[in-house]
């Protein structure tokens, strides 16, 4: 097996399945899980959901903060790591463990595809990881065959409290932009923006997404935003919950996605 180039430039050789792996990220956890290696999974994040239809995985600190003495405890032969979601300063703490720690980074549709295709790699799930790039490249191909002749002017809204959009330097952008949208949230530097209820009536948007995870935002807060919201996605009737899930994790749920938003912002 050859060696894996991770996303600081280090290879990393797995002679054979890892059998205890600890994910440091939702999305790294969440795209090992859809590639079917939950059984390996020993360990992950504070903020990761918990696999269904399987015994509790031990949380071994926050993204931000892993607790290296929990992790030491699991004996992991792999530790997976986003370098866009943990400090540099955990991360070299990492390096003391001794074990073997493949670096990840994921903010683009196109990072979705290199993160399933080394995650199936770095965890002997090759076939699933070309199945489900396969999927992915086809829902961009599909995404491209369209030559749409309207962009939808979109925002996206992530949190309600305060009222926070997914910004121009977000995942959900890139998703957005693939699928024939336009993100107009306001300018800025973060992949949030925050914003208040005026400024969200004043950017007129034809079309307006509402994120259900992590559960913060409901059918509720759709039927908020049309009472109080005056606008062109309102007046339409184009206010949706989606799946903050699929707008959030770059790996295996991007086909879903873009498939998604493709039928949204032009029905």
């Amino acid at each position: 097996m050859k060696p894996i180039t991770d996303a600081v430039g280090q290879q990393i050789l797995v002679a054979k399945p890892p059998q205890r792996v600890v994910c440091l990220a939702p999305y790294v956890a969440d795209a090992s899980v859809l590639l079917g290696a939950t059984p390996c999974i020993v360990g992950m994040s504070d903020e990761c959901a918990q696999p269904t239809n399987t015994s509790a995985i031990p949380y071994v600190g926050r993204t931000r903060e892993p607790n290296m003495a929990m992790i030491r405890s699991l004996d992991p032969d792999l530790v997976i790591a986003a370098t866009d979601a943990t400090p540099e300063r955990a991360l070299a703490d990492l390096i003391q463990l001794h074990k073997p720690v493949f670096h990840v980074h994921a903010n683009t549709v196109q990072d979705g595809l290199a993160l399933v295709d080394n995650l199936g790699a770095i965890l002997w799930r090759n076939r699933a990881a070309t199945s489900i790039q396969r999927e992915i490249e086809e829902a961009i191909m599909h995404a491209g065959q369209w030559g749409f002749a309207h962009q939808p002017r979109v925002l996206c809204i992530t949190w309600e409290e305060p009222m926070c959009l997914a910004g121009r330097k977000s995942y959900a952008h890139d998703l957005i932009q693939i699928a024939g949208g336009i993100n107009i949230a306001p300018m800025s530097a973060r992949s949030q923006v925050e914003i208040d209820h005026d400024v969200l009536r004043d950017l007129k948007a034809d079309v307006i997404l509402l994120q259900d995870y992590p559960d913060r935002l409901g059918q509720n807060h759709v039927e908020s935003i049309f009472v109080h919201v005056g606008c062109q996605a309102t007046l339409d009737g184009r206010v949706h919950l989606v799946s903050g899930r699929n707008m959030i994790y770059p790996g295996p749920r991007t086909a879903a996605a873009l498939n998604t938003l493709i039928k949204l912002f032009h029905p």
